[in-house]
């Protein structure tokens, strides 16, 4: 819309502050919708003001603007660009915070996380993904939680039973469940505790050894906490050993140092032993 005029943003960008460019962008967008600085029916610079206004690429405030309008708070509307949306008719029934700690962001809870936040919004809930970083002195930084939790948020599902972050959550008196290995005694302000069964997929996997004719499995391991498919897969009729790969100190983060220390150990097997020693399948019950 030519002539159209925007109301320039009430703050500037910190480059030193942890976290991305685009997140705090959409953070910030955030704060001053929810302030009464952007009332429904006020249209946002368009991105491609917004990156000279704010000095950031395009493609920051594109991702920024996409951010907003996944939380129904803009509406893009072609031709005019990101509109305010009311508040008096809210789109989400509640707002959910999926948190979990940056050392553990593994496939696993990767797709735990992806899957959750399907679900949730399905069902009519708004969820956020936070993720809590180390930072210096090997100290979790709370930061950027701390700025999601100052937004009304209904619940926490803390992904991973990290004590500290659960001390954190009581502290700030947010009620919030957990996905946890351990079922003892919920600590304090979780409000419920959800069992993480790594072994659920066992069966499937040797129902679909048992299908493809499968005749001998070699069980990787490199964690203990993992999974164990033996006892299922003899039960099977099936030739099962495990082979323990020894731990060795390494300063990589736990995903990548498992996935490389047992790469380096598969590897080193095939250069001293050849192929022979190869079974039907490999199965890897950890990264």
């Amino acid at each position: 819309m030519q002539g159209t005029r925007y109301k320039k943003p009430p703050f500037d960008l910190v480059r030193t502050k942890r976290g991305g460019l685009a997140e705090q962008l959409a953070a910030e967008f955030r704060r001053a919708i929810r302030t009464g600085y952007y009332r429904a029916g006020d249209v946002l610079p368009p991105t491609r003001e917004l990156s000279s206004m704010l000095k950031v690429s395009r493609v920051v405030a594109v991702r920024a603007m996409a951010m907003l309008a996944e939380e129904r708070l803009v509406n893009p509307r072609p031709h005019v660009g990101s509109v305010v949306c009311s508040s008096r008719r809210p789109l989400w029934k509640g707002q959910v915070l999926v948190v979990m700690p940056s050392s553990f962001t593994n496939h696993y809870l990767g797709v735990v996380s992806s899957s959750l936040r399907d679900e949730l919004s399905s069902a009519g809930y708004l969820a956020i993904e936070a993720i809590v970083p180390y930072g210096r002195g090997g100290m979790l930084d709370f930061s950027f939680l701390d700025t999601m939790l100052d937004y009304r948020v209904d619940l926490v599902v803390q992904l991973h039973d990290k004590v500290a972050i659960s001390r954190h959550l009581a502290s700030r008196g947010v009620p919030y469940v957990r996905l946890t290995r351990d079922m003892g005694r919920d600590p304090k302000g979780c409000v419920g505790s959800i069992r993480a069964r790594m072994d659920a997929c066992v069966p499937e996997f040797v129902a679909h050894c048992r299908e493809r004719g499968v005749r001998k499995v070699l069980q990787v391991v490199a964690s203990r906490y993992a999974m164990d498919a033996v006892p299922e897969l003899r039960a099977a009729g099936i030739e099962a050993e495990e082979w323990q790969v020894p731990d060795v100190p390494n300063p990589l983060p736990p995903s990548q140092m498992v996935a490389r220390l047992v790469a380096a150990a598969v590897v080193e097997r095939v250069r001293s032993k050849g192929l022979k020693w190869l079974p039907d399948v490999l199965f890897f019950t950890d990264d």
